[in-house]
């Protein structure tokens, strides 16, 4: 089976949450550790299908944001995805109230936990329209970045293949190109802070309902930071400013020597040697097939995993009109 032929079949909500909340009654009412383990390993296959469905609408969508189907597939999860966040929520609270809460650690590891407490961090019933809102804002964005296009001497590119130009061994082409991409953000300024705005009050607002001073808090918790604090993070940032600053300005001193310029502008900065910067050689499937040839001589275990990726078709790695530009494949964060 291929990606192509991947089923997808968009969930039934009032049909998910009906066996969602059988399952969730049969955790909460186990009189045994191995009964409540069973119930919870059924209610993660509930869960589950529901994340893959809306991961190979996410992944499909963002291939093609011009396909109407997958839009309107992913304007359906961005409606239902804080409904079954509120479900979710209902089971990490039975979770944490477990009476067998030990053995369940001892089995599912403690991490397991960790994650439920910062989950309810993250949600109350009462935003569920703005978490709504935030979905939608989000796709808004994605989609704006997705179909832009980019006039230059002539032909119209889109975010992902006006880069090459930015990386011309011509320095009034490298300029001339940033240029142009910039002009495409300047000329929707209107639309990129009106998203940008609404975006920040929603976030407000859903940190202010929750009990927290500002957003930072929850998205903490939303990318479940358990390993590490914001003063950690904080401390960071200041040996950022003060080790690796340096360092970089260094650098990029070393990089204007290089390039034989009076000033390193913008439109430089990823071009760093005098003889232009490494390129890709040959055809995408030629560039593929080298790297296939490199996990080979690698590893049983990655010739095995490469293989696989190319005969299921699950990498996506050429451009084309569309796609989110530097699109990220991933399955959403799930516990």
């Amino acid at each position: 089976m291929t990606f192509e032929s991947f089923p997808y079949n968009r969930p039934d909500m009032a049909e998910l949450s009906q066996n969602f909340e059988k399952q969730l009654v049969r955790f909460q009412s186990a009189q045994t550790p191995a009964a409540q383990s069973r119930s919870l390993n059924s209610l993660n296959r509930v869960r589950e299908e529901f994340w893959a469905m809306y991961n190979l609408c996410y992944v499909r969508h963002t291939s093609n944001t011009s396909d109407p189907f997958y839009e309107k597939e992913n304007e359906y999860f961005d409606e239902q995805l804080p409904t079954f966040e509120a479900l979710n929520n209902r089971f990490f609270q039975a979770l944490l109230s477990s009476p067998f809460r030990d053995a369940l650690e001892q089995k599912f590891g403690r991490q397991l936990f960790t994650l439920a407490e910062l989950s309810l961090k993250t949600f109350k019933p009462s935003i569920l329209e703005d978490l709504h809102q935030e979905n939608s804002l989000s796709t808004e964005y994605t989609k704006l970045k997705a179909q832009a296009r980019v006039e230059f001497d002539g032909i119209s590119y889109n975010l992902s293949s006006i880069h090459p130009l930015e990386l011309s061994d011509d320095r009034h082409v490298r300029r001339r190109s940033t240029e142009a991409k910039w002009n495409f953000f300047s000329g929707h300024t209107e639309a990129i802070e009106s998203i940008f705005d609404k975006m920040v009050k929603v976030r407000h607002r859903i940190a202010r309902e929750l009990g927290y001073k500002n957003f930072v808090e929850v998205g903490y918790a939303r990318m479940r930071r358990s390993d590490y604090s914001p003063a950690m993070v904080a401390n960071f940032r200041r040996q950022v400013r003060d080790i690796l600053v340096p360092v970089a300005s260094e650098l990029y001193e070393r990089q204007q020597k290089r390039l034989g310029i009076n000033k390193l502008k913008y439109y430089d900065e990823e071009y760093k040697f005098p003889t232009g910067n490494p390129k890709p050689l040959g055809t995408p499937d030629e560039i593929v097939g080298k790297a296939a040839l490199m996990y080979r001589e690698l590893s049983e275990d990655t010739d095995r995993f490469f293989r696989h990726m190319q005969e299921a078709k699950l990498m996506d790695l050429v451009n084309r009109d569309g796609k989110s530009p530097r699109r990220l494949l991933y399955l959403h964060q799930q516990i």
